[in-house]
C-alpha cells in the first residue's frame, strides 16, 4: 500500500531507484547530474538485451510545458504530449528556469542537463564501446553534417546512418502517416543502430516516438531538438559562462530575434502565469504551523505481487514535488495491469494544490474508485448495429483508441469497406486517443470519403476533442 502517514516534523523519503523524480507543473523531471545521466543511459542500452523494449530520453525546457499545458488549470494543449513526457524512461531539465522553479519549490534540481551536452558525453562513451547511433531529422543534410563532426571527434564511434523524411505528426497528410511510418522504422531497424537521435523538435519527435515505439528495435531514443544544429557547427552555442548564469536563451535570441522572440517571451510568460498558483500553494502550505508532513512508502511487493494499491490523503493538504512525482509514476505504470488504486481523503485545499501542480488529473480518474473494480464494457472498437433497413454501421470504442485497439479492430473494418452505408463511431466511452488513433481516424475518413460516404464521430468526449484539436483534424473530421 502506499501510505500518506505523519511523523514530528521530519520529512522521511526514500526515493525509488535509481533517481528521484520531481513533478514540475505536471512533467515529471528526473534529478540527475549529468555523468549520472551518461550513467544511466549506458544501463538502458544494456536492459534493452534482457527485455527489449525501446526507451525513450526527453530533454524538458520551458516549450515543452508550453506546448503541453493549457493556460487554465486542469487544461491541457497537447493530452497525449503530456503522456510521452510522464512516460519517458528519462527527463532532464534541459531549461534553465525549470531549475529555478524547483529551487523556489523548495525542492532544488541538482543540475541542468542539457540535451545537446548530453549528446557529446554520450558520444564518448558509445565510442569507447563501439557502439551506432541513427541521426534522424534537422533541416537540409543538419543530420549528415552533424554525422561527419561526430565522427571526426569519437573515431570510435560508428554512424548506422542519416535521414531526414517528411514526418507528420498534425494535419490531414496524418492519412498516410502510418505508411510512410513503416518505411522510416524498417530503415532504423535494418540499420542495428543502438542509438536513434531525433532531431524533429517538440512536440513532433515525442508524438512520434509514441506512435513507432513498438515497431521500433534501437534500445535509446533521445528526442533532441535543435541539437543536431549545434553538433554540426551551423549554429554556435553561448560561452560558457552564459550557460552557467543562465543566460544562453539571451545569446540564442540575439543571434535569431526573429524566430526566437515569440518561442521565450510568450512563451516565458506563460510559464510565469502557470507556475504563480504553485509557487503560491507552495508558500502558503510552509507558511502554515503545525501542518502534517507526509511519509510516502510505497509497497513494493504489492507492485510485484499486482495487489491494490491504495493512497489515504486525509491528513495531507499539500505534495511536494517530489511526493508527487513519485505517485504519478506509481500510478503511471499501472495500465493494463489486473490490480487498481484507490485514492481517498483527498480535501478541497489538497485539490487546489493538485490543480495548481498540473497533476490532478492523474488523481482525478482513481478518487474514491473501489478496489478491483471491473471494466464495465468490452476494451476496443467494435461494432454495435447494422441492418439492411438501417444502412449506417454503428461502431462504439470502449477505452483508449491507440495503436493496439486499431490492430484488433482490421476484421471489424473488413466488414465496414464491404458495405456502402455511411459510418458512426459512438466515442462517448473513449476516454482517450494517440496519434496513432488519430491517423487512423483521419484514414477512414478520407477512404469512405473516395466512396462518397461519410464518417460522422459521435458523442466525442473533451480529452479526445483536445486531442483531435491538437493533432490539426477536428475541422477534417465531422464531430458531433
Amino acid at each position: 500500500m502506499l501510505d500518506v502517514l505523519n511523523q514530528d516534523s521530519r520529512l522521511f523519503y526514500a526515493p525509488p531507484p535509481p533517481f528521484e523524480r520531481l513533478a514540475l507543473l505536471g512533467v515529471p523531471v528526473h534529478n540527475l547530474t549529468l555523468s549520472e545521466a551518461i550513467d544511466a543511459m549506458m544501463d538502458m542500452l544494456h536492459a534493452y538485451s534482457i527485455d527489449g523494449r525501446a526507451r525513450y530520453v526527453a530533454t524538458v525546457n520551458v516549450d515543452f510545458l508550453v506546448n503541453t499545458l493549457g493556460w487554465r488549470r486542469n487544461s491541457f494543449k497537447h493530452p497525449e504530449l503530456a503522456k510521452a513526457l510522464r512516460s519517458a524512461d528519462l527527463a532532464t531539465a534541459d531549461g534553465m528556469p525549470l531549475v529555478w522553479l524547483s529551487k523556489l519549490l523548495g525542492t532544488p534540481l541538482r543540475e541542468r542537463v542539457t540535451g545537446a551536452d548530453m549528446a557529446v558525453h554520450l558520444m564518448d562513451a558509445l565510442a569507447r564501446e563501439g557502439k551506432s547511433v541513427f541521426l534522424l531529422g534537422g533541416a537540409g543534410n543538419t543530420a549528415e553534417e552533424a554525422a561527419h563532426c561526430l565522427k571526426a571527434k569519437h573515431p570510435g564511434l560508428r554512424i548506422a546512418g542519416t535521414l531526414a523524411p517528411r514526418i507528420d505528426v498534425a494535419g490531414p497528410k496524418l492519412a498516410d502517416a502510418m505508411a510512410r511510418d513503416a518505411e522510416i522504422v524498417e530503415a532504423i531497424n535494418k540499420s542495428g543502430a543502438d542509438v536513434l537521435m531525433l532531431g524533429l523538435g517538440n512536440p513532433k519527435q515525442e508524438i512520434w516516438f509514441q506512435r513507432i515505439q513498438s515497431k521500433l528495435r534501437v534500445p535509446i531514443t533521445l528526442g533532441l531538438g535543435g541539437t543536431f544544429d549545434f553538433l554540426s557547427g551551423r549554429t554556435r552555442r553561448a560561452p560558457k559562462w552564459m550557460q552557467n548564469w543562465g543566460l544562453e536563451w539571451l545569446f540564442r535570441l540575439c543571434c535569431e530575434p526573429r524566430r526566437l522572440f515569440k518561442r521565450y517571451f510568450i512563451g516565458g510568460a506563460k510559464m510565469l502565469w502557470m507556475s504563480l498558483p504553485l509557487l503560491l500553494n507552495t508558500w502558503k502550505a510552509r507558511l502554515k504551523r503545525g501542518s502534517p508532513v507526509p511519509l510516502l512508502n510505497l509497497d513494493s511487493e504489492a507492485v510485484s505481487d499486482f495487489r491494490p494499491l491504495s493512497i489515504d490523503l486525509s491528513h495531507v493538504n499539500h505534495l511536494n514535488p517530489i511526493h508527487l512525482g513519485t505517485v504519478v509514476d506509481a500510478i503511471q505504470s499501472l495500465p493494463g495491469r489486473p490490480q487498481q488504486i484507490r485514492i481517498s481523503g483527498i480535501s478541497t485545499a489538497l485539490r487546489r494544490s493538485l490543480e495548481a501542480a498540473r497533476v490532478w488529473d492523474v488523481f482525478e480518474t482513481k478518487a474514491d474508485v473501489e478496489l478491483g473494480s471491473a471494466q464495465s464494457h468490452e476494451q476496443g472498437l467494435l461494432l454495435s448495429s447494422f441492418s439492411e433497413q438501417s444502412p449506417t454501421i454503428r461502431l462504439k470504442c470502449h477505452g483508449p483508441l491507440g495503436y493496439t485497439q486499431v490492430c484488433d479492430a482490421q476484421h471489424t473494418l473488413d466488414g465496414v469497406f464491404q458495405s456502402d452505408g455511411d459510418v458512426e463511431i459512438d466515442l462517448k466511452y473513449c476516454d482517450a486517443i494517440d496519434n496513432t488513433g488519430v491517423c487512423f481516424l483521419v484514414s477512414l475518413h478520407r477512404s469512405l470519403e473516395q466512396q462518397q460516404r461519410s464518417l460522422r464521430l459521435m458523442a466525442v468526449q473533451p480529452t479526445v476533442h483536445q486531442m483531435l484539436w491538437a493533432s490539426g483534424v477536428s475541422d477534417i473530421l465531422h464531430i458531433y
